[in-house]
């Protein structure tokens, strides 16, 4: 579904896809999040597509309201990916990255960090 957010064809496909996949992040529990977590930071980090960035990083950045004990157990991961992320070509994907990465740190209890 997240990679029929780059579909060059039809911009319904784009919007069916961000669409269905925001509906499924909504009733997803947290062992469900966990199953597709590496899905999604493999597209978010590996797609040549900058609408399937965006996406995978919008659901990921959805994971801190489902799963935030799972984002701060994967922050060492996180933070490195979403951080390379901001550096991306497309200022879209840069924006989507650094409100990605400002949501998961809302999961960080140490107030050192």
């Amino acid at each position: 579904v997240v990679e029929n957010a780059g579909d060059k064809k039809s911009a319904e496909c784009r919007k069916a896809s961000s669409k269905g996949a925001k509906a499924f992040l909504k009733v997803m529990n947290a062992p469900a999040a966990a199953q597709v977590y590496d899905m999604l930071m493999k597209q978010a980090q590996e797609s040549t597509k900058w609408q399937v960035k965006v996406l995978a990083l919008e659901l990921l950045a959805g994971y801190v309201e489902i799963a935030p004990e799972f984002v701060a157990r994967k922050m060492v991961v996180v933070v490195p990916a979403f951080s390379d992320l901001m550096w991306d070509s497309k200022k879209q994907v840069k924006e989507a990255a650094a409100k990605a990465l400002t949501e998961a740190c809302k999961c960080i209890n140490n107030n050192d960090v």
